[in-house]
């Protein structure tokens, strides 16, 4: 949902995406990455899943051998140093890492904050990527997740968030 307004500004700063398991959350962050880093030249993008190493697996093992069979493989380079894993674009933009925990992001601006599988993290991940937009035009932070289990609290928050949203509508 990368709705804008006629400024071209994104309509919404928050975007949280619930859904079933194996409905294509990956698929869509993967589509919001390259969007991004090729709409606008130097954007600084982080992106996290429930752990860190689940991060680097999707990004090494699904992510980069999408990106290599399609028709933009000249466009992205990607870096495998162990806390350093960062996915580059010719026009300056990047993507790296985030670690869950509060201080990971701190100091580092960015322009669209993701997080996965947010039914594993809790306020602390969020806290930490928040305050990276505030410096940044056409920051959003997208979160998603499939429910899990009812110990996923930040989650439950955010779903019961959207739906009084919704009936308010």
């Amino acid at each position: 949902m990368v709705l804008e307004h006629e400024a071209g500004q994104l309509a919404y700063r928050d975007v949280v995406v619930g859904t079933p398991r194996q409905s294509g959350k990956s698929s869509l962050v993967l589509a919001l990455v390259v969007y991004r880093k090729l709409s606008t030249p130097r954007q600084r993008l982080v992106y996290g899943a429930q752990t860190r190493l689940a991060a680097r697996t999707k990004l090494f093992d699904v992510w980069w051998p999408r990106i290599r069979r399609s028709p933009l493989a000249g466009t992205f380079k990607l870096s495998r140093a162990t806390g350093a894993e960062t996915l580059r674009c010719a026009n300056g933009s990047a993507m790296s890492l985030l670690s869950t925990d509060e201080g990971a992001a701190h100091g580092e601006p960015s322009t669209a904050p993701c997080s996965i599988e947010c039914w594993a993290l809790d306020a602390a991940a969020e806290q930490a990527v928040r305050p990276t937009m505030a410096t940044r035009g056409n920051g959003q932070l997208w979160m998603l997740s499939t429910a899990r289990h009812e110990r996923s609290t930040f989650w439950r928050s955010k779903v019961d968030a959207g739906r009084i949203a919704a009936e308010w509508a």
